[in-house]
């Protein structure tokens, strides 16, 4: 059984048991035909479990370089369109004290074509157990956007300019700065809250009872559909009037 205390983070005997609890929350939630999974058995990463959520088409992105599962979220109708979105979820559990502890939760969105493992990551959701009372003051759970707010033109104008008069020095100097560019600090670093308690208190941290979890997955995985369904077709309409 899960603690009771609601700081004290969820702690269960075997993760499979409530995994399955999630999945079939999840499946509900998107509707869809295929048959969705968690890992029976975890990928060990460090001293962490991972289970990864899977579906039966065997879909795939590329990652951090490693290869990770993803569930349709929202298909056009054609099957090999840009315009796809994709989900994928992961799940995390440490041992603890003879049983497993709920380390953390991310759930990722991907849009492009479904047989092109280089997706384009969109933005996640996600929940960090907190290690202790000193830890950062990022929000548990919340949100992470991938579309960087700053074009790459003004990026590129706020770095010094290149001097194009000197040939030799040119292709070098967009080696130098296409270098500056990958370290450049990016506001897909910012945790939005999802779940605070500003309009009671300061808190924008929670920690998961077993119920509090599946509702939470659920919730948050049919806000997500709901919202790309909605722009989906504002766009479309959009586009249509043109």
């Amino acid at each position: 059984m899960p603690m009771t205390n609601e700081n004290e983070p969820l702690v269960v005997q075997d993760p499979r048991k409530i995994l399955k609890k999630c999945s079939n929350c999840i499946l509900k939630k998107l509707e869809t035909r295929s048959e969705v999974f968690f890992d029976d058995t975890p990928i060990r990463s460090g001293q962490v479990d991972i289970y990864n959520l899977h579906s039966k088409e065997f879909i795939m992105v590329i990652y951090k370089d490693r290869k990770i599962p993803l569930i349709p979220l929202l298909e056009t109708e054609l099957s090999e369109s840009p315009d796809s979105y994709w989900l994928a979820l992961s799940i995390i559990f440490s041992p603890y004290v003879g049983r497993f502890k709920l380390n953390g939760i991310s759930i990722k969105v991907f849009k492009g074509i479904r047989s092109d493992t280089n997706k384009d990551l969109f933005f996640r959701a996600e929940w960090h157990s907190p290690k202790n009372d000193n830890d950062t003051d990022h929000a548990q759970p919340h949100w992470h956007v991938h579309r960087a707010f700053e074009g790459i033109k003004e990026v590129y104008d706020s770095i010094d300019p290149i001097d194009s008069s000197k040939p030799e020095d040119f292709g070098e100097s967009i080696q130098s700065k296409e270098a500056d560019l990958k370290s450049l600090p990016s506001f897909d670093k910012i945790h939005f809250a999802m779940a605070s308690t500003w309009h009671i208190n300061e808190g924008h941290k929670i920690n998961f009872k077993e119920e509090t979890l599946i509702n939470w997955l659920g919730g948050c995985v049919n806000y997500i559909k709901n919202e790309i369904a909605y722009m989906t077709k504002k766009r479309q309409d959009y586009l249509n009037n043109l």
